[in-house]
């Protein structure tokens, strides 16, 4: 019975290495290919058009740029098609702006509003450039920081916390929360990357920003030691973790459906656009949650730096001596 524990833990420690190899490897690849963009933008950005208009709920254009206004889209406009390709999601857009440069046509098929669809008609864009003098200074700087060093650094400390602590779940959440920060930066535009490279991507992208505020809820709950109540309670945390859990949910496929298939997540379209204050309230909350419960950590303790409530476990029965577990493994997470 007691020989099957190591090799138990063994076995737990490989399946933790074997995870974080490919996890590390998605992260590392995903950043190298957003970095490329990134770099493109440095450094060709005169080469870089805009896209014409954008959505408050795709079919539905809205915010016409100077140029597609030009051509005669309005706000309201329904897009039915792009250069000829029937409209599914942004990706159709995407592409389309994506493989094209500043000076270069667009035609797009429009639909205005209570016409019937024999009365679309077709209009040519000229497109504009995003960066038309390039990138500022300032500008530059500033992407370059928070868009190539600091994820970079991100993926850094979190895969390097994981590699060195597999087993402790800590470090886990603590990778969990840089692999969010890296996706809350700046907004990733994955819909104009190829197939083979876009849905993983996008898979990867959307399950790390929405998990963000959730992380950081539950390590302000394991750091640096379990609460008292938590441990007494441990339940309670559900109360919280699962609306956050099912928005995340449901905000990928919308999203995702968004790029790719409009038609197949038309139905949400109305639910999210009239809760989207209470959709980023309840993402707020889960992450503030970890500046609260660090203020209730630091409240509790005196002016040595001490925890008021003493915090190591302590173990025994009437045979045995009593043995106390450091404050480090209480806070182990267990949920």
């Amino acid at each position: 019975m007691n020989s099957s524990l190591p090799n138990r833990r063994a076995h737990g420690w490989l399946l933790r290495v074997v995870l974080l190899a490919a996890l590390s490897l998605v992260a590392v690849i995903y950043q190298m290919r957003f970095s490329r963009d990134v770099v493109q933008v440095l450094w060709s950005s005169q080469e870089i058009a805009r896209l014409p208009f954008e959505f408050q709920t795709p079919p539905t254009v809205y915010a016409v740029q100077p140029e597609a206004d030009a051509a005669g889209v309005q706000n309201g406009d329904q897009l039915l098609a792009v250069n000829g390709q029937p409209f599914r999601g942004m990706v159709t857009l995407a592409r389309a702006v994506g493989s094209s440069r500043p000076g270069q046509t667009l035609t797009v098929t429009v639909l205005r509003p209570h016409e019937r669809t024999q009365d679309a008609r077709s209009m040519t864009i000229r497109l504009s450039g995003e960066w038309r003098q390039g990138v500022k200074r300032e500008t530059w700087l500033l992407i370059f920081v928070l868009e190539l060093l600091l994820p970079a650094m991100c993926l850094l400390l979190g895969i390097g916390a994981a590699a060195v602590r597999p087993m402790d779940k800590l470090a886990w959440l603590l990778l969990v929360l840089m692999l969010g920060f890296t996706q809350l930066l700046s907004p990733h535009w994955l819909a104009g990357w190829a197939s083979l490279v876009r849905y993983p991507a996008e898979i990867y992208h959307r399950i790390f920003r929405m998990a963000w505020p959730i992380g950081m809820m539950l390590f302000g709950l394991y750091f640096p030691h379990r609460f008292a109540f938590e441990r007494r309670r441990p339940w309670l945390k559900w109360t919280a973790l699962a609306p956050l859990i099912l928005i995340a949910v449901a905000r990928a496929v919308f999203e995702t459906g968004i790029d790719e298939n409009v038609a197949a997540v038309g139905w949400l379209s109305g639910s999210f656009v009239a809760n989207e204050a209470i959709v980023q309230i309840l993402s707020f909350c889960g992450a503030a949650s970890f500046l609260v419960f660090l203020g209730l950590e630091v409240s509790h303790r005196d002016e040595r730096g001490q925890p008021k409530t003493p915090t190591p476990a302590v173990l025994g029965n009437g045979s045995q001596p009593n043995a106390t577990i450091s404050s480090a493994h209480c806070g182990t997470a267990h949920w």
